[in-house]
């Protein structure tokens, strides 16, 4: 298949045919920096997401309650907002927020799946982990949304913990 280009060229300003392959080519040559452009847009957009945004749904916090009361209240207490002196690291208030700030989602949950609970680290399953983060979201007053927090590393890594609402 030939194509008639049409593009003026700066050597020579007649019209030029080509093959499609060598037209997409030409194309993808002179596309690419548009092509990283966009691909650095898509990646800003995805850093823009905070835990402000609703990024866990609701129904999933609610099942990371009941996992919570099974895994981590035995060390963390049955009441996760009740602030202590001593013990476990609290997982409310503002302590723990500003433990966490500027950090990503996955930074907590790759802490909780890897290390926790203590007697018996690393067998949570994603599923488990993403219910946990999920109730510990909405425990800090961070709020729910449609969707239920990812499982993937790649998501959860474009989920800033802020701990102040972002302006």
């Amino acid at each position: 298949m030939r194509i008639t280009t049409g593009l003026l060229l700066l050597r020579n300003s007649r019209k030029t045919e080509c093959s499609a392959n060598q037209f997409l080519a030409f194309l993808g040559v002179r596309a690419a920096p548009f092509a990283l452009l966009a691909t650095a847009a898509l990646v800003q957009a995805q850093e823009t997401v905070s835990v402000w945004d609703g990024v866990y749904a609701q129904e999933q916090a609610n099942g990371g309650k009941v996992m919570y009361d099974q895994q981590c209240s035995l060390c963390h207490g049955a009441d996760v907002l009740k602030v202590r002196s001593e013990g476990p690291p609290n997982l409310t208030g503002p302590a723990f927020k500003e433990n966490w700030n500027g950090l990503t989602v996955s930074d907590l949950f790759e802490y909780i799946k890897k290390g926790m609970p203590r007697n018996n680290p690393g067998h949570l399953t994603s599923e488990q982990t993403a219910s946990i983060v999920a109730f510990i979201l909405t425990s800090n007053g961070f709020p729910a949304g449609q969707k239920e927090l990812p499982t993937d590393p790649t998501g959860l890594k474009a989920i800033r913990f802020d701990a102040a609402k972002p302006k």
